[in-house]
């Protein structure tokens, strides 16, 4: 307000000293007079009257680009914050699925073992039942064969004899030699 103040009362004095130089105007002191009083006038009115609107409106404008760039950097730190986050998120989601990658590998080579093991054991039992199903056939048709033998020897001892011969006996005779003759082997 002072500088204010002051540059009107330099241009005051300024006109004041062109007057009496006199400039080539034609100017009455009492016009003079009356333009500083009214040029002073207008300006107390627009000091007291519309001063403080006016600087009060610069003021909130102010304060209100203040606070628009405020929200801005607001904005860009969350904004900033959000990208960290979701990079975060990314980063977590791909290791989990990675995890989730090896523990299916895992999960399906263990199944895959599991499954081989499986059939081994199957091809062994089914192999064991095969040779004991081979083995017992072996051993009926051994004891087909002996009992064949027997009674082709019998037919023929009886034929040799013409005569009828114990049969209980000569199968217990049979039997035995049969039994030596295997163990021999």
């Amino acid at each position: 307000m002072d500088k204010a103040a002051e540059s009107v009362r330099n241009a005051i004095m300024n006109g004041i000293d062109l007057i009496r130089e006199g400039a080539g105007i034609d100017i009455t002191s009492a016009t003079f007079i009356i333009q500083i009083c009214a040029t002073l006038f207008l300006f107390l009115i627009v000091r007291f009257k519309c001063w403080n609107i006016v600087t009060n409106f610069l003021e909130n404008r102010n304060k209100s680009v203040q606070a628009s760039l405020d929200k801005k950097l607001e904005a860009e730190a969350e904004t900033e914050k959000l990208l960290k986050e979701s990079s975060n998120i990314l980063t977590d989601a791909k290791r989990e699925a990675n995890e989730v990658l090896i523990d299916a590998r895992s999960l399906a080579n263990k199944e895959k073992e599991k499954i081989v093991t499986d059939a081994k054991l199957e091809a062994n039992r089914i192999l064991e039942n095969a040779n004991q199903q081979i083995e017992q056939n072996r051993k009926d048709l051994e004891e087909d064969i002996k009992n064949e033998i027997v009674e082709v020897a019998y037919l023929l001892s009886e034929k040799i004899t013409k005569s009828h011969i114990d049969r209980t006996k000569d199968q217990e005779l049979v039997n035995e030699f049969l039994k030596e003759e295997l163990a021999n082997d």
